[in-house]
């Protein structure tokens, strides 16, 4: 994140708040419940700033909400004393300008542009080594279904299908292709 964004978003809540408070230990005493929301509200912000710096989704749409929250609560707190225009100004200015932010990095995350989309090329896959399918008697006999090579005279060697069959002079010509030696090669 922008450093002189947060920034900014901090000193936006900073100043809402104090605003908020400021209003809020004004109202009459059967209205001070007010005051149990703003501290309520201090200790979200402070959680989601966190969030925010790191520029997560859920945390710019909660501060968002929360912000909405200050704006209509320092609205009714004004409707009730009618006093003290420059903090109840100040303090919604800087609410407006922390929801604004907080929508604006919102809704610049969900629809990038496509310079910003990295696209990622899929990772070229190279074919396979081509196993002869051709009957060449040698010294070694694998199934291209197998694992193991074997020697032509092994009970599992006369059991593999000629078309299936693939054969070696060697057995390091085997294990080069990836075959393992079985038990009846000496």
């Amino acid at each position: 994140m922008a450093e002189g964004k947060f920034i900014t978003l901090l000193i936006a809540l900073l100043i809402s708040f104090l605003g908020l408070i400021r209003l809020g230990f004004r109202l009459p005493m059967y209205l001070r419940y007010q005051i149990l929301l703003i501290f309520v509200l201090i200790l979200m912000t402070t959680v989601l700033s966190f969030g925010a710096y790191y520029d997560k989704d859920w945390a710019w749409l909660t501060l968002g909400m929360i912000f909405l929250v200050v704006l209509i609560n320092l609205f009714y707190a004004y409707l009730k004393i009618s006093s003290g225009f420059i903090t109840f100004g100040a303090a919604s200015f800087f609410s407006s300008v922390g929801f604004f932010i907080s929508m604006v990095s919102l809704r610049k995350k969900r629809f990038r542009s496509e310079e910003e989309i990295e696209i990622v090329q899929p990772p070229k896959i190279q074919p396979p080594k081509r196993v002869s399918k051709e009957f060449m008697p040698g010294k070694y006999v694998a199934s291209q279904t197998g694992k193991r090579y074997h020697a032509p005279k092994c009970q599992w060697a006369k059991k593999i299908n000629e078309d299936k069959a693939v054969w070696f002079d060697t057995e390091e010509e085997a294990e080069r292709e990836g075959y393992e030696k079985d038990k009846c090669v000496a």
